[in-house]
């Protein structure tokens, strides 16, 4: 068995990302959804189970969309109904059609053990109505013929310091 030792990961936080990932674990979901228009939406939730009460979560977050509506909306995760961790996401203006791979990370800080939920969602910085950050998560042949069905990704890396 392998150790993989975490020597420093790029944040802004004040966190010491330095340590020695304790779990690895990930969740998927492939199922087609038309996202509503407002001004947030918790979109998904899944069980992750931590192993310490020191330890932090980085977590990767992969989404397949189709068809851009309202660009940079914020996207946030929260671990054990705690406080919700602000992503740090790429801003793509402009992009229209096709499929949309999404790509965001967070850093969650919580002493919280044991099995509990992550959830994720995305909302506007002015809690301004009638958005979304694509029309379709999880798109499948229904939006395009030469599609199979989508899925996202979720994994996150639990690590000591």
């Amino acid at each position: 068995m392998s150790t993989l030792i975490v020597n420093s990961i790029q944040n802004s936080s004040g966190v010491d990302l330095r340590g020695k990932v304790i779990k690895f674990s990930r969740g998927t979901y492939s199922t087609r959804v038309s996202w509503p228009d407002a001004s947030s939406n918790e979109y998904w939730s899944d069980t992750y189970t931590k192993v310490s009460s020191t330890s932090f979560l980085y977590v990767q977050l992969n989404l397949s969309m189709r068809n851009n509506y309202s660009d940079c909306l914020v996207h946030e995760s929260n671990y054990a109904n705690g406080t919700w961790f602000q992503g740090v996401q790429p801003y793509d203006a402009g992009f229209t059609a096709n499929s949309r791979p999404f790509y965001t990370t967070f850093l969650i800080t919580s002493s919280s053990t044991g099995a509990n939920t992550i959830r994720f969602r995305w909302r506007t910085a002015n809690n301004t109505g009638g958005n979304k950050p694509a029309t379709v998560w999880n798109p499948n042949s229904s939006d395009d013929g030469r599609y199979t069905q989508e899925y996202s990704a979720w994994q996150c890396w639990e690590i000591e310091s």
